[in-house]
């Protein structure tokens, strides 16, 4: 199911899932491993999987989901850095980002965490807190790259950028699209397309003796360069606080699209 599944969730007041799993055990399609706690064989039923955010899963539906036959859950899990985490702005912390990965492992569900490098705010402290999470938790991931798709925040903020790093044709970025563990339009104030290929390689191999060398190196020369990517106030996108469905308290920035 490719939706994020304890938004609906959390939506619906905390009854969409429960209902869901409810109906899915109802019309004979839980797998019979979940009923007798047997390894799953061949023909055992229909398992499921979706998406998940960390901040808003609960254990008790965890448990429901597993025995209706959720095999996996993946979370946009992005960072582990604070900083990056606030500017994405998902109403998550890192706390809440560990939190979710080992409370979905509890449930019996595998959770599939994503971890991207390259945010405009990326920093080598920032990808080393990513490191430092994932190895107290036991993660194994080859980042994907921040990737401003067209119609979102990024790709109007950094316009001019992208349009630089394909000499003027934005149709050769577009057609560039589709693997986001490879580098497209680079949007990191302090890191090239290169350095960022070395620094998935250095997260995807956890070599903090690799990232402490490439530390010396970076802060020797990145103050004597041009970034290779600068924002821009963009043309038809303002930001407004509106009530969301969920955590409608925190009153989260949502991006409205004017004038197009």
């Amino acid at each position: 199911l490719d939706e994020n599944l304890f938004t609906m969730d959390a939506a619906s007041g905390r009854k969409w899932l429960g209902e869901l799993c409810d109906l899915w055990i109802r019309e004979g399609l839980q797998p019979k491993c979940r009923q007798t706690n047997s390894p799953p064989a061949k023909g055992d039923g229909v398992f499921w999987s979706g998406t998940s955010h960390a901040g808003l899963h609960r254990f008790e539906t965890l448990q429901q989901m597993y025995a209706a036959g959720c095999s996996h859950l993946v979370y946009g899990i992005e960072s582990f850095d604070p900083v990056i985490l606030k500017n994405l702005g998902k109403g998550t912390t890192v706390e809440k980002n560990m939190s979710a990965v080992e409370t979905c492992l509890r449930s019996g569900i595998k959770p599939i965490p994503n971890i991207i490098i390259g945010f405009p705010q990326e920093t080598v402290q920032s990808i080393r807190n990513t490191m430092n999470a994932m190895k107290t938790l036991g993660i194994h991931a080859k980042p994907h790259f921040a990737t401003p798709y067209p119609g979102s925040e990024w790709f109007y903020s950094y316009k001019d950028s992208i349009t630089k790093q394909y000499d003027g044709d934005l149709e050769e970025f577009v057609g560039s699209l589709g693997d986001a563990s490879k580098p497209t339009a680079i949007i990191s104030h302090n890191f090239n397309a290169v350095e960022l290929l070395g620094l998935q390689q250095i997260v995807s191999s956890m070599d903090f003796r690799l990232l402490d060398q490439f530390e010396k190196q970076w802060e020797a020369s990145h103050s004597h360069r041009e970034p290779l990517a600068r924002p821009q106030e963009s043309f038809n996108i303002v930001k407004t606080r509106v009530q969301a469905p969920v955590m409608a308290e925190k009153k989260p920035e949502i991006l409205t699209p004017v004038g197009v």
